[in-house]
């Protein structure tokens, strides 16, 4: 498995340009790496631009209610993310099984994010699955706490749910962030930054500070700060000093509040 990984690695356009990078111009390969990384964020990145692995598909809009026949719905050009090179390792890893059941997810939640929602169907064909198979890997996410935005499943997650909300639930339920960023398909400094303002808001709550207060406070919507505290109510209820806990612990010196407060 490892010597398919590397040859698919060899294979890709970042993995060129290092190769350019060090040759002819003699870097050394950190440095190429690293150079490549950052001449591709600031000049090739662009929303009409498929990197390897990516590709346009048309999907429903998702102001289209539920019902509507398909044939008359809107619909939305979107960007998919198939393989990348995350994948290669995920299922080296931890097999195939599980890198499908993460890939079903990440779809799900990019057409989402684009205002866009994938069927079922829609899910299958791209990654060449059964329907069956598709609506075994939702159930699953289901049964997990995860309720997937697919086409199905919108209106009993509702209008509202974001991929913040998300990100920082899938932190509360022990999912490390570099395992939340590849889930979401958002970079790692999103995610830090999206458990951070969830922290600063549940800390705030705890100070007795009202929703209006610490929306201020924290340059947040009021709507996010009222489902980040919606959300700690949630896993607070059983047991809030073990819960108050287990954020420390995972915390560790992510935020200084009292700093965020007097600077409020």
């Amino acid at each position: 498995m490892s010597t398919m990984v590397d040859r698919l690695m060899y294979r890709t356009e970042e993995f060129g340009l290092i190769q350019d990078l060090n040759k002819r111009y003699n870097l050394s390969l950190a440095a190429a790496e690293k150079l490549s990384e950052e001449l591709v964020d600031k000049y090739f990145s662009s929303k009409d631009r498929l990197n390897d692995g990516e590709q346009w598909y048309t999907a429903i809009d998702i102001v289209e209610p539920a019902g509507k026949p398909l044939n008359d719905c809107k619909k939305r050009r979107i960007k998919l993310t198939i393989n990348c090179l995350e994948d290669l390792e995920v299922e080296r890893e931890r097999g195939l099984s599980y890198l499908r059941y993460e890939k079903v997810a990440r779809l799900a939640w990019q057409a989402y994010n684009q205002n866009a929602l994938l069927t079922q169907e829609d899910i299958a064909h791209i990654l060449n699955m059964s329907v069956s198979g598709v609506k075994k890997i939702v159930g699953k996410h289901k049964k997990e706490g995860n309720l997937l935005p697919t086409r199905g499943n919108f209106h009993d997650i509702g209008p509202g749910v974001s991929h913040k909300y998300e990100a920082v639930k899938l932190f509360l339920r022990g999912m490390t962030l570099s395992e939340i960023a590849y889930r979401i398909h958002h970079s790692l400094w999103s995610i830090e930054r999206y458990v951070r303002d969830f922290c600063t808001v549940f800390m705030a709550h705890c100070e007795g500070y009202t929703p209006e207060r610490i929306a201020h406070m924290t340059k947040l919507s009021l709507k996010l700060v009222k489902e980040y505290i919606s959300l700690y109510n949630q896993f607070c209820n059983c047991d809030n000093r073990e819960f108050l806990k287990l954020i420390e612990i995972r915390l560790g010196s992510m935020i200084d509040f009292k700093k965020t407060v007097e600077e409020a």
